[in-house]
């Protein structure tokens, strides 16, 4: 069918004024330009007279505000859509190959398109074009991406219906049987695959903690399942990367049903393990593809030593204990001093240990031994342990600045006995970003969260800060103070020894406070542990960091990379180039590259599509300009299981319901035709509304400003002004 387009003008505004204005343009200028003297030459007069009339038109066309309101119009066929899956799941049929599929989908485009127009397009996690030479090797399928994709195409076509053949294994995105429940036009879907039982066997999922440590025994559980294999047997085989740690045998469930099998493993070697887990194939399995998983676990040399001591019973106390308690990575000693300086504890604490952090709330007291503190001030010295002095009442500031040298401030206090009042706590800039207070990447959240903390009680002492220190927390009066609020927590790090100081007693309220009431965060317990995490790390920090969301990927996942880089005050750094290199182990000579985007606040962002399964190394290298601001490198793996497999045969309960919310049919493609859908036929006019506006033309009012330059210019070298 023959496509036809129109024109037509349906309105002009200010017509008639226009005319008339132009008419009265003209007659002024042969009454300006009757005589011209001095005498000129005919081309200058010429230039004169054309120049003012086109000026004089222009502005009453201008005057008159003219207007022309048109419409196009086209005759259009209505477009049928065929989109055809090509991910790797559809090429595993035996009865019915890939290129078959491609060959009725060109048999049913030819038949549709004697008809009404006719748009064909391959997908997996999104639309492609169609080519007759295509393959099915798409890692993921994403039903509804592609379906969105395909609406986004057709948005200046009218569409009669879509034609979908897939299997409807959706692994990925909106589960296609909610989106299409307000699609705009019908969907027939075409299923492909059987439908009936097909012998196979699955290892359905792997799961372990993500990080453990070389004197603990890791649980790992194995989720096992089979089809038509029910009551039989087969082996399990666990691997650390290529070395075999264990073989069982397994019995396999009945259809529908899933078997879980526990192993417990020692890994006595510190780093990130990948654990494999793979069934022994059994004869008439459709695939194997599906027989293998892998995880991966991260041992820690150690867990982070911590010594808790406070120099009297108190709420501070109890709350910090209870919650390092909890934390599996943290060996935990505490004790509570009593009033004639002994310890509550039948059992003394072992001031001589080696510890990662040393924790005080309110300690030392008037009644702490000096043998204690020489203990605590020697292994502080000898170990570059950590400290965290966090106020409480029961604390001597006379004996507490005998570890002045190791922390932020020295405390100056003249009262005999201690004051506290009443802040509100705001973060400093450094806060905003600093490990130990962040608590988004986003500085505005960061803020959001800290403001919504309850008041604490501040002691009334001064402070003479330590060069290097670094204020974290002020009271709140800094904003109405136009300056510098008194610091309320500060840290210091020299040598690759790191220290802090809370100044608020109390600060068990910041959480206990905040628990039921709908605004509980966590952000007092989040602030703890992560400064711990950043207490216990004796080196230095690294102006960049860079992670993937995960360690392990499927087959085609997107692997995505986010980086934070920060200066040395830890003020966020934007405008960084700052790019990916990626490596397979495999294959070396292989090298992905790409630029990693600038979101905000230091943050920095990218994404790569996983491959072939197998370990992959990548290092990041950013600068600034010409200088170099340092580079990080890390592995992420990609597994052999594809969730392309994790169903074998057509999903005909997805596909029945996306024909049933669309308005469409759906067909097993064993009975289809290219005949049985019915296609919606005729055409349609498309009309575009326009209206083109003469007197808000900036063109026009450009051509006037040079007119009326030429015409000054030629009058003046005439000597006519």
């Amino acid at each position: 069918m023959q496509l036809t387009d129109g024109f037509a003008v349906t309105e002009v505004s200010g017509v008639l004024t226009a005319t008339l204005l132009a008419i009265l343009s003209v007659a002024a200028v042969y009454f300006f330009y009757r005589t011209v003297y001095p005498p000129q030459s005919n081309w200058i007069k010429f230039t004169l007279r054309t120049s003012r009339l086109i000026v004089l038109i222009l502005i009453s066309i201008q005057v008159a505000m003219l207007a022309v309101n048109y419409v196009t119009q086209s005759e259009r066929q209505k477009v049928v859509g065929i989109l055809l899956d090509a991910s790797k799941s559809m090429d595993q049929y035996d009865e019915l190959s890939f290129k078959d599929m491609i060959r009725k989908v060109e048999e049913l485009s030819a038949f549709v398109n004697e008809k009404v127009k006719v748009k064909s397009y391959l997908f997996d996690s999104g639309l492609k074009d169609f080519y007759p030479t295509s393959e099915a090797n798409g890692q993921l399928t994403n039903i509804s991406n592609s379906l969105r994709e395909f609406e986004r195409e057709m948005r200046d076509e009218r569409v009669s219906s879509l034609i979908i053949f897939t299997d409807g294994r959706s692994n990925q995105g909106e589960p296609p049987e909610i989106y299409t429940k307000n699609y705009p036009f019908p969907v027939h879907v075409i299923g492909v695959g059987k439908s009936e039982s097909i012998l196979d066997i699955r290892l359905s999922s792997i799961l372990t903690a993500p990080v453990a440590f070389k004197e603990d025994t890791i649980t790992v559980s194995f989720g096992i399942m089979s089809r038509g294999f029910g009551g039989r047997s087969t082996e399990l085989r666990i691997y650390d990367g290529d070395s075999l740690l264990e073989v069982r045998n397994v019995n396999l469930p009945n259809d529908g049903f899933i078997n879980e099998e526990v192993v417990y493993l020692s890994l006595t070697e510190e780093g990130e393990h990948l654990i494999k887990a793979s069934l022994a194939p059994l004869r008439g399995e459709k695939t194997i593809l599906n027989n293998s998983r892998l995880t991966s676990v991260n041992v820690l040399s150690k867990k982070k030593d911590v010594l808790l001591l406070s120099g009297a019973p108190s709420a501070d106390y109890v709350f910090m204990k209870n919650l390092l308690r909890r934390e599996e990575d943290i060996v935990l000693t505490a004790a509570v001093q009593s009033v004639n300086g002994k310890w509550y504890q039948i059992k003394s604490p072992d001031l001589y240990k080696e510890y990662d952090v040393l924790i005080f709330i309110g300690y030392p007291s008037d009644n702490s031994s000096d043998s204690d503190i020489k203990a605590l001030i020697e292994n502080i010295k000898s170990t570059q342990a950590s400290l965290y002095y966090i106020e409480g009442s029961s604390v001597s500031y006379d004996k507490l600045n005998k570890f002045a040298e190791f922390l932020p401030a020295l405390v100056i206090s003249n009262l005999n006995s201690h004051d506290y009042r009443e802040v509100k706590l705001q973060l400093s800039e450094t806060g905003k970003y600093h490990p130990f207070t962040r608590q988004s990447e986003l500085k505005a959240e960061s803020v959001k969260l800290w403001n919504a903390l309850p008041p604490g009680q501040m002691a009334s002492v001064e402070l003479k800060l330590k060069p290097g220190s670094v204020i974290l927390l002020n009271e709140e009066t800094a904003r109405t103070n136009r300056g510098n609020g008194k610091p309320i927590f500060l840290v210091s790090e020299s040598g690759g020894q790191k220290n802090a100081m809370l100044m608020v007693t109390g600060s068990y309220t910041f959480d206990m406070l905040l628990r039921g009431i709908g605004d509980y965060s966590e952000t007092w317990k989040k602030t703890l542990l992560q400064g711990i995490d950043w207490l216990s790390i004796h080196d230095s920090p690294s102006q960049l960091t860079l992670k993937t969301d995960k360690q392990l990927y499927s087959q085609g996942e997107m692997v995505k990379f986010n980086a934070v880089v920060y200066d040395e005050y830890y003020e966020p750094m934007e405008y960084i180039d700052l790019q990916v290199y990626i490596k397979e182990d495999s294959n070396s000579d292989e090298e992905y590259q790409f630029d990693m985007v600038n979101l905000s606040s230091g943050r920095y962002s990218g994404e790569y599509r996983s491959k072939s399964p197998g370990r992959y190394k990548y290092r990041a290298v950013a600068k600034k300009g010409e200088i170099d601001l340092g580079e990080i490198r890390g592995e992420f793996s990609v597994e052999e299981y594809s969730p392309e497999f994790a169903q074998l045969g057509r999903n005909e309960t997805i596909l029945v319901k996306i024909a049933r919310n669309t308005g469409g049919t759906y067909i097993p493609y064993e009975l289809f035709e290219p005949g049985s859908i019915k296609i919606e036929e005729g055409a349609y006019r498309k009309s575009l509304n326009a209206e083109f506006r003469v007197w808000n033309d900036v063109r026009l009012m450009f051509l006037l400003l040079i007119l009326l330059a030429i015409e000054w210019v030629l009058r003046k070298r005439g000597g006519l002004l």
